[in-house]
């Protein structure tokens, strides 16, 4: 129960980043606004979709090479390639606990 609710938290503050990246791009450039939203409203669409289904390569596809993922402890990782990103989320789909993630 209480992993769900931390991925639920973890989740949330992804999708209110996101939003509030897209809030800041509309106000910067009100004609390109809405297909901003949009292509921003899609990434999260599918990041969440992934997330759901425990996807990690999806979830490392959607990353960009400057990713920087904190994890539900504080910790930061920087992942140096697409390979190491889906690692890190596969690990947090296998073993929801603290020492599991010290080993990444």
């Amino acid at each position: 129960m209480r992993n769900n609710c931390l991925r639920n938290g973890l989740l949330v503050t992804v999708a209110v980043c996101l939003l509030c990246a897209s809030a800041l791009a509309s106000q910067r450039q009100p004609s390109l606004a809405t297909d901003e939203q949009r292509s921003v409203r899609a990434l999260i669409s599918q990041w969440v979709e992934a997330y759901k289904n425990f996807d990690a390569e999806r979830i490392a596809s959607l990353e960009t090479a400057d990713v920087e993922v904190m994890d539900r402890f504080g910790e930061l990782h920087l992942p140096s390639n697409r390979h190491d990103s889906a690692k890190l989320w596969s690990v947090s789909k296998s073993c929801p606990n603290r020492a599991c993630h010290r080993r990444w």
